[in-house]
């Protein structure tokens, strides 16, 4: 299956809102879990609505973010070749997410995750406008840090980024970090002139949290995000030999983003966090099927991520 896949991407294109439209109208038949009003990402509005229509909608952004992504994900080069193979995981992975908490509005997350990966893999490449480059990628880890304090982690990515081709310097840490804390000081400034109150975020460690509640769910989830660790780790040594440095250099940054992803969703819990880990897994594992020199590992790698999708979902 994993064959006729690589050789016949184009069809993905096809495949993938099948695979959306069938899943989520299957969901909506079969009954879908009521919406968490203790979650951290609700909203009072989203309450008074069916959970069938937040779903449906959650099933839309999902395609579109992963068109997006898809695309962005070419652009830079990140997997060595043109494949549509993210689309088609961001697609399965939407299941992935718990349905208790799977607020169509949070996809917002996933656009501010592929622009912090947008602006920080073009650093190395840039000469000019390095400072922009870093002072963007900066501005959005402080916006995404606004709805999870570890998402502050992200900006590691940044300084990894320039140290990758030896461009960090005092000047540019410091306008990193003017872009980091400018969202949190306005939006500070905002809630003390209309509220009279100041956010601080809450660094609370509490590794493993995703086990509880310990059950079925639960633990696929952990194996999930273990999978994906080791298809990082599979795909780095992978394309340590074959590629470019320059690709190498991409991979790595994309490496970190997983296990930083990873450690915010263990940390802070599966149920609320679950988005985070979306886009970085996609990646890391079109890039391990793709690199692969062994097809019939690779089958047995894609049957793994099915099967721990359907045994999530029953």
């Amino acid at each position: 299956m994993l064959n006729f896949l690589l050789k016949n991407d184009r069809l993905i294109i096809v495949v993938a809102p099948l695979i959306m439209v069938v899943g989520v109208v299957a969901k909506i038949i079969t009954g879908i879990e009521p919406l968490r009003a203790d979650s951290a990402f609700h909203l009072g509005f989203i309450q008074s609505w069916p959970a069938w229509l937040n779903y449906a909608l959650g099933g839309i952004f999902a395609l579109i973010t992963g068109l997006k992504a898809n695309q962005t994900i070419q652009s830079l080069g990140i997997l060595g070749r043109i494949s549509n193979l993210p689309n088609l995981f961001i697609v399965l992975l939407f299941f992935m997410l718990p349905e208790e908490s799977n607020f169509f509005y949070l996809w917002t997350i996933f656009f501010l995750q592929l622009a912090i990966l947008r602006w920080v893999e073009q650093i190395p490449d840039e000469q000019k406008k390095l400072s922009v480059f870093v002072f963007n990628a900066s501005l959005i880890v402080g916006l995404l840090t606004l709805l999870e304090a570890w998402s502050v982690l992200y900006f590691f990515l940044v300084i990894q980024s320039l140290a990758a081709v030896g461009m960090i310097t005092l000047r540019r840490f410091i306008i990193g970090l003017l872009g980091l804390l400018i969202p949190v000081y306005f939006y500070n400034a905002f809630l003390f002139i209309g509220f009279n109150e100041l956010y601080f975020p809450s660094f609370d460690l509490a590794l493993l949290g995703v086990l509880l509640p310990f059950d079925k769910q639960s633990m696929m989830a952990v194996i999930m995000i273990v999978f994906m660790l080791l298809m990082a780790l599979t795909s780095l040594y992978g394309s340590s030999g074959s590629s470019t440095l320059r690709v190498r250099r991409r991979w790595m940054i994309v490496v970190t983003f997983m296990f930083i992803s990873a450690f915010i969703v263990l940390n802070m819990g599966y149920v609320d966090m679950a988005i985070f880990i979306v886009f970085p897994s996609s990646i890391v594992l079109s890039k391990a099927l793709i690199t692969i020199k062994n097809q019939r590992v690779g089958s047995i790698y894609f049957l793994v991520f099915l099967l721990i999708i359907f045994f999530y979902n029953t």
